[in-house]
């Protein structure tokens, strides 16, 4: 999954190449992995009180997107490369259901 190659690329030197995929450099993704993580509880309870979820899931993230950071990830890496669902799930190991 591409989340595992960046965990490993630390800021710094590789701070050209994460900003390439997110946008941001390393330093600021940690910040804000962080407020992320607080604030998505509230977020999920805005999401359920519009009716846009039914149930707001207890613990920490379940799937391919198993934390905060994961997800934070998947959605700045979206907002800055734009791809397409096929090719999402093909880095992030899901399907969109394609025969």
């Amino acid at each position: 999954m591409i989340y595992d190659k960046f965990e490993k690329l630390n800021g710094g030197k590789h701070d050209c190449a994460i900003k390439a995929l997110i946008g941001i450099p390393r330093s600021k993704f940690d910040k804000l992995a962080v407020a992320f993580a607080a604030a998505y509880p509230a977020i999920q309870q805005v999401r359920l009180e519009r009716g846009e979820i039914k149930q707001i899931q207890s613990g920490e993230p379940k799937g391919n997107l198993d934390s905060f950071g994961k997800k934070l990830f998947f959605l700045l890496f979206y907002l800055k490369t734009y791809p397409t669902f096929d090719v999402l799930g093909f880095h992030f190991g899901s399907n969109r259901g394609c025969d």
